[in-house]
């Protein structure tokens, strides 16, 4: 498993990341994940990933990506094959069946339910 960096790691982190800017570009999204991680997660999980910008960003970096999102966009706005996203209800507990190494909710968390 991935580990995680630690406060004491984050000064040898630090990014020129401007969220405003940022969120929905592929050199955004790059930049943003090729830091926290001593190595590159085998695995990642974007819940409500959208176009999937984040994950193509994640397969850049080497990761095999598989994503989740209550709502797939149409194929000519997808960033990542159609058949890397399964379709789940975002409002509800769900299970995918598997652990992944790292785990992303951008605005996604939004359309997540309580429970």
């Amino acid at each position: 498993m991935t580990r995680l960096a630690t406060p004491k790691d984050w000064s040898c982190m630090l990014i020129d990341y401007d969220h405003s800017r940022n969120l929905h570009t592929l050199e955004g999204a790059a930049a943003a994940l090729s830091r926290p991680f001593r190595r590159t997660p085998k695995s990642v999980l974007d819940v409500g990933c959208g176009t999937g910008i984040w994950l193509r960003a994640a397969a850049e970096l080497g990761v095999r990506e598989i994503s989740a999102d209550g709502i797939i966009a149409e194929a000519d706005e997808l960033e990542i094959a159609r058949d890397l996203i399964s379709q789940v209800d975002l409002t509800s507990s769900f299970s995918l069946g598997r652990r992944f190494d790292v785990a992303l909710s951008g605005r996604g968390c939004r359309s997540l339910g309580a429970g």
